[in-house]
């Protein structure tokens, strides 16, 4: 009821400083306005993050480690390093792993986050079409209350 009061008041304001607003114009104004339709939109946007996460525990993983290590030489040593009083050593290691057997665990996670991410943007259809279907509803009331 309160929607429909302030669809009237919108409309009659609208109404006395610009031209009427046309039917197309009231949904768009909605669906823009909408915060659960912004709610959904967030939650829509998260899952399909959350299921690029989940494909990510299928792929291999690489580790690249590197090392430098300095010794200095003792007085006796020195000349024969000609002058150079310290050794650098570099270590570079390469490493991966692919794990192959899970019993499906990583699979059927990837999965549950992608039916997650459907059933949200459903969600969220269906919010768009609820939120259509009021303000076509209170266009026509308020159509039907200036007649009379």
């Amino acid at each position: 009821m309160t929607s429909l009061v302030s669809a009237v008041v919108f409309l009659g304001v609208q109404a006395a400083a610009a031209p009427p607003l046309t039917l197309r114009d009231c949904v768009e104004r909605a669906l823009a306005s909408s915060p659960e339709i912004r709610a959904a939109e967030k939650s829509w946007e998260k899952a399909k993050r959350d299921s690029g996460l989940a494909i990510s525990a299928l792929q291999p993983k690489v580790a690249l480690e590197g090392a430098k290590s300095v010794t200095g030489h003792n007085e006796a040593d020195r000349e024969t390093v000609l002058g150079n009083t310290t050794e650098d050593d570099y270590e570079l290691t390469l490493s991966g792993s692919w794990e192959v057997l899970d019993g499906g665990r990583k699979w059927f996670a990837l999965k549950e986050q992608r039916r997650a991410a459907d059933a949200l943007r459903f969600a969220l259809e269906t919010e768009k079409r609820n939120v259509e279907a009021r303000a076509v509803a209170n266009y026509y009331l308020v159509l039907l209350s200036s007649r009379t």
